[in-house]
């Protein structure tokens, strides 16, 4: 599951990254030696990756030498990724003859005066092989890959040159709320509560600590809690705090102040929230004696329920905090299918009086 989950993250990641204009293909690219139409530069910015067609350049003793290629803008553009992909797999032989990258070359750039030295290349042999450079950022109209040294006489081709201005990588949790549950057990009042968690940052958020304190004399905490759970960037998630504080431990009219912790978090001023604590230990309905259940969980293919105050709400929720299932006017006891995939899921039962949340896993 974390072997998956880790795939994941890349691969969110990866895309996330591509998902920022190409700007190799607005520019024009040329080569000291190659061929035309099919077979020539041209290929390397048609936005086709494993294509019909691919460009080479030409490395061999019988082309002017050094060997580079090159992409040239009419204006000025920043950038700081350079990506190049190989021929594509389907000229492997036996389908075709075609050769890939599997030495080095200099990537150069034009300062307006002269070419200036930013990175080596280092090629990865294979077909449809990517080889990825991050560079400091620069404004330039002329990219260069200059200086092939390239393992025999051969002359390489390249399937796809691509270009991008990467945004930095910002780490930014936001605590939107606090939701209190006050519920009735058999040894009097507690109260569980819960954070909605906001990722506005361009990154996944992995395993937040969740902190609160509450403002009795001395102040009760800060107690922390590390919660399994992936946020990912422009969603919220509803995140329940594992403690559970007896009546005993709190009292009505204090204050409740929980924060969001994360490494690298760019801002601190939005990681904060309180909240007044209210009707704890009060005179209460029959029903709120009664914890609602759901079970069994971890999840099968059927949720059961039971002990639902009469005509609530129930919502449930993914790891990301989308709403998957809304029931309105629930009954008290009931089942649903729950042949979800595997994760973690948050249930909330709303009625009049209170809001129970319960966290569930599927396997």
């Amino acid at each position: 599951m974390r072997l998956l989950l880790a795939i994941l993250l890349s691969q969110m990641i990866h895309t996330a990254a591509m998902a920022q204009p190409n700007l190799a293909l607005t520019a024009t690219p040329t080569a000291s030696a190659s061929s035309a139409g099919n077979f020539g530069p041209a290929n390397w910015t048609d936005g086709i990756l494993n294509g019909s067609f691919f460009g080479w350049v030409g490395t061999a003793s019988t082309f002017p030498q050094p060997a580079w290629m090159q992409l040239e803008w009419t204006q000025p553009q920043t950038m700081n990724r350079m990506v190049l992909h190989n021929a594509g797999s389907n000229f492997a032989p036996p389908a075709g003859n075609a050769v890939v990258f599997s030495g080095n070359a200099q990537l150069m750039y034009w300062d307006g005066t002269q070419w200036q030295h930013l990175s080596v290349l280092s090629g990865v042999p294979g077909y449809g092989a990517q080889i990825t450079l991050n560079f400091p950022e620069i404004t330039t109209t002329r990219l260069r890959l200059d200086s092939f040294n390239i393992s025999g006489s051969h002359n390489p081709g390249f399937d796809e040159w691509e270009v991008f201005r990467i945004a930095a990588d910002t780490v930014d949790a936001a605590l939107d709320s606090i939701q209190i549950t006050n519920l009735q057990g058999g040894i009097g009042r507690i109260l569980r509560f819960s954070m909605l968690v906001k990722n506005e940052g361009n990154v996944p958020i992995v395993n937040p600590v969740l902190s609160y304190t509450i403002n009795t004399i001395p102040v009760s905490g800060p107690f922390a809690a590390t919660i399994p759970a992936t946020i990912f960037p422009g969603t919220d998630t509803l995140l329940e705090h594992p403690d559970v504080i007896p009546a005993e431990s709190i009292l009505n009219g204090r204050e409740l102040c929980a924060w969001v912790t994360v490494a690298n978090d760019i801002r601190a001023e939005n990681d904060t929230t309180c909240k007044e604590l209210a009707g704890i230990g009060s005179a209460v309905h029959e029903n709120d004696y009664l914890i609602p259940q759901a079970y069994p969980n971890p999840l099968q293919d059927v949720l059961y329920f039971k002990l639902l105050p009469v005509g609530s709400t129930l919502r449930f929720f993914d790891a990301q905090g989308r709403c998957l299932v809304q029931l309105p006017e629930a009954p008290e006891s009931f089942s649903i299918p729950a042949n979800w995939p595997s994760g973690l899921y948050f249930l909330q039962i709303q009625d009049k009086n209170t809001l129970h949340t319960i966290r569930l896993q599927r396997p």
